[in-house]
């Protein structure tokens, strides 16, 4: 209560004593006060800060973007509904000219706007109508920086759907221009452009209001992917899968010669590993057929990786065991699955990564001859037991 007696007693009575105080300290002073004041009290600091700003146009139109921002967010705090200050800040942008507003920074014009557009979205509809075609036509000839980009799009994304402005769609465009803006962004160093894609990956979140932005097809994400720098591949890929069009990903005759070259184009070593990418991609699908050719994919790419550091012999046996049970030879397969399972040298890992490897081949065989298999066992492990019999059991679950 003594400092609000204090501010009443020597800064709230008259203009000159008002504007005494910097514009930054009312609006701190109204964001710590603001609660402790009456309704007689709020419309005096309201009325006070009015005539000391803004008595007039010509006193609207004097005022600088800063001062701007700073006395419209205290008098919203003092009463959000009925200060005014929609209509100062709509009013301030009409009185200047296009000359002017470009001199303006976009950020502090944007943080003035969207703070009016909150409880007018009309007024806010045709005010960024006419910043926008200011801006659009000042992207042409010097491109915007992408986070003001980013800004316009928000401040969009606020108008909604007010006075037929279709905000949510004109966010959109915006978003996704500072997206292709910011990808083209070479500077700084591999943390700094993650942390850049990051943000753009929560702007196209919010813009897609909850849904996918179907705008990306796989022959695009695949060019735009190998054009980004090799150590921000990865960002570069998780943003784009999630503008992914679903509809790209139902032709395995389509997909799968786009996936091998891109994934042979990926250098070894990448940031962005192959089983990462056909991952998200099989996490996307539902073609069965096509989900099955990527969970193959998949396997072989994690059983390299697994393998890297194997000597020639096992990887020969793998490549064996493959082969046989591509060809239907069960039994033979399985004969070699057991002798790399035994096999005192090879890891736990790799042997649940050779066994995912050969259940899905296992399993698309279109006929068994379960005496010949159940014989093979018999043969290979007079105990019944082992990992052969564990791969069988898995096979008959």
């Amino acid at each position: 209560g003594r400092l609000i007696r204090h501010l009443n007693e020597k800064y709230l009575v008259d203009s000159s004593a008002v504007r005494s105080v910097s514009p930054v300290d009312w609006k701190n002073f109204t964001a710590y006060l603001a609660a402790d004041l009456d309704r007689s009290a709020r419309a005096r600091w309201i009325a006070a800060l009015k005539d000391a700003y803004c008595v007039d146009e010509r006193s609207l139109g004097a005022m600088d973007v800063g001062t701007l921002c700073e006395i419209c967010k205290a008098l919203r705090r003092l009463d959000s509904k009925n200060s005014g200050f929609p209509a100062m800040v709509f009013g301030w942008v009409a009185m200047k000219s296009d000359q002017e507003l470009n001199a303006v920074s976009i950020q502090k014009l944007l943080e003035a706007v969207s703070l009016a557009v909150r409880n007018d979205r009309d007024g806010g509809a045709n005010c960024l109508g006419r910043l926008e075609s200011l801006w659009q036509s000042r992207n042409k000839s010097e491109p915007l920086a992408w986070r003001d980009c980013l800004r316009i799009g928000r401040a969009w994304l606020l108008v909604g759907d007010a006075s037929a402005a279709n905000g949510p769609a004109r966010a959109k465009q915006w978003t996704m221009r500072a997206y292709a803006a910011a990808l083209s962004d070479q500077s700084g160093g591999a943390a700094r452009r993650s942390k850049l894609l990051d943000e753009l990956g929560r702007a196209l979140k919010r813009v897609g209001l909850g849904e996918r932005v179907r705008n990306t097809d796989l022959e695009t994400l695949f060019a735009r992917t190998l054009a980004a720098p090799s150590e921000i591949r990865r960002e570069v890929w998780r943003i784009g899968v999630g503008l992914l069009d679903e509809d790209s990903l139902v032709s395995a005759d389509q997909v799968m010669p786009a996936v091998d070259k891109f994934l042979a184009e990926l250098a070894d070593g990448e940031a962005l590993p192959a089983a990462r990418v056909l991952g998200d991609l099989r996490r996307l699908c539902r073609d069965e057929f096509l989900l099955r050719e990527l969970s193959r994919r998949l396997n072989q790419c994690e059983l390299d990786a697994a393998m890297a550091g194997s000597d020639e012999e096992l990887r020969g046996l793998v490549r064996l065991a493959r082969s046989f049970a591509a060809a239907g030879r069960t039994d033979k397969a399985i004969e070699i699955y057991n002798r790399i399972a035994s096999d005192p040298d090879c890891s736990e890992g790799l042997v649940r990564i050779v066994r995912r490897v050969l259940l899905p081949l296992l399993f698309e065989q279109p006929s068994w001859d379960l005496g010949a298999i159940e014989r093979n066992l018999v043969a290979l492990e007079q105990d019944g037991s082992g990992p052969t019999v564990e791969l069988w059991n898995m096979r008959c679950r």
